[in-house]
């Protein structure tokens, strides 16, 4: 049998009638009497006997709805979750960033993002750039962030904000007032492993103005930059969301001339896009506006 007699098959069962089922399916009468007759030759057996204007399922008939009424609820799940699907209230979504958004940028996406989709979950991890990169070429993610992206011909980059460096320093919290980059060679620095996008940023920085920093101290992540700062063991560049998530405890300082980086949303160029990450990325620009508002790059 075809799935359309199979179709009217099931909603006659339902409804225990011919007219019944044409008028939940939106057909005529006639037009299910007849789809019911091709059924029938088409099983080699009957389905129903008729009885004073009546029709009754036979046995057999009683054994096939058994089947067909599974069958056509799971159909009605599979409408149901590709609504879901299309209006982005279902699904997973696999994310990673950099360690220094998971400190407060990503929390306040991931929150938003699952009280507006209560039906979606996500798989959140952190890892350093080449990392994400890697796990989106072999499809174990569906969407990274990082900050400024390497050209990779296999990966889309999307530039969804810009900020700027900033200055952490310990003691006296009351300082206001841009740093000047030349005054970061008068005191212990800590500092970046050059081969970080942010590290060789402000590496190249120096060496265009022939400034020679003093780092007593060379770390692989801006929250151990910001930490050490915070100990009191000297300065630091890093990141506004890393510094952010510390405010009050160190001062947070304007670098002069600003060093502005662009943080990137990757996607993988053998996938196709999909609405979940387009609102999770959407919910990530929210949430990097709210928290990096003071060093965001204008323009």
């Amino acid at each position: 049998m075809r799935l359309r007699h199979l179709e009217i098959f099931n909603t006659v069962m339902l409804t225990g009638s011919a007219s019944g089922a044409a008028r939940l399916l939106h057909v005529s009468q006639p037009a299910v009497t007849k789809m019911l007759a091709q059924a029938e030759d088409q099983a080699g057996f009957r389905l129903f006997e008729r009885s004073g204007g009546r029709i009754l399922p036979t046995a057999e008939a009683q054994a096939l709805f058994a089947l067909t009424r599974r069958a056509f609820s799971a159909m009605d799940d599979v409408r149901r979750l590709a609504a879901n699907l299309r209006d982005g209230q279902a699904g997973r979504i696999r994310i990673a960033t950099i360690p220094a958004l998971s400190l407060g940028v990503l929390p306040l996406a991931v929150q938003r993002f699952l009280a507006a989709h209560p039906g979606v979950g996500c798989d959140v991890a952190t890892h350093h750039t080449h990392e994400i990169v890697q796990n989106l070429l072999h499809h174990e993610l569906d969407v990274g962030f990082v900050f400024n992206a390497p050209p990779h011909e296999a990966v889309r980059a999307e530039a969804i904000a810009q900020a700027r460096m900033v200055v952490v320093a310990p003691g006296d919290r009351s300082q206001d007032g841009p740093v000047a980059l030349r005054d970061l060679a008068g005191g212990k620095f800590i500092g970046l492993d050059q081969a970080d996008p942010l590290g060789g940023l402000l590496h190249g920085a120096c060496q265009k103005a022939r400034v020679e920093l003093d780092v007593v101290v060379r770390v692989q992540t801006y929250h151990t930059a910001l930490q050490m700062a915070g100990a009191g063991v000297g300065l630091a560049v890093i990141d506004p969301y890393t510094a952010q998530a510390a405010r009050g405890a160190v001062a947070i300082r304007e670098l002069d001339p600003p060093l502005p980086f662009t943080l990137h949303a990757l996607t993988a160029r053998s996938r196709q896009s999909s609405n979940l990450v387009d609102r999770f990325v959407a919910h990530l620009k929210a949430a990097e506006r709210e928290i990096a508002r003071p060093w965001r790059q204008p323009g």
